[in-house]
């Protein structure tokens, strides 16, 4: 939970758990979801922790990563090497099939990553 109405959160004070109570956000601070982002990340709510920032650079740590380790990896592994949490590491992972850059049946890197995943002409991208 990131946002409630001042009126439930009240309402539900005593089932929000104590350690969060104080995170969540309500619409007397913000109706912008941008501002939203912000307050959240001041509050270090820890839904903050599942977000990152997919840039291509990350996307290019990622497959050297992968090409380091001869193509098979465990996400916890990638995860610290790359400075992720494994939430976030899925969600690069997630981008990079979504941009086409790695293949496979949804969900297969829960297994690992293969590097064979990789298509041909990464390679030729203009940051390779």
């Amino acid at each position: 939970m990131v946002w409630i109405p001042e009126e439930i959160k009240e309402e539900f004070k005593e089932v929000i758990p104590d350690e969060i109570y104080d995170r969540i956000v309500t619409e007397k601070e913000t109706r912008d979801v941008n501002e939203l982002k912000e307050l959240l990340e001041e509050k270090n709510h820890p839904i903050i922790t599942r977000w990152v920032d997919v840039s291509d650079n990350l996307i290019r740590e990622t497959i050297n990563f992968i090409k380091e380790k001869g193509g098979k990896v465990e996400p916890k592994e990638a995860s610290e090497a790359l400075g992720l949490n494994e939430v976030q590491f899925r969600r690069v992972i997630d981008e990079m099939k979504d941009r086409g850059i790695l293949g496979g049946e949804p969900g297969g890197y829960l297994d690992g990553l293969n590097y064979r995943w990789l298509r041909g002409d990464v390679c030729e991208w203009p940051w390779s």
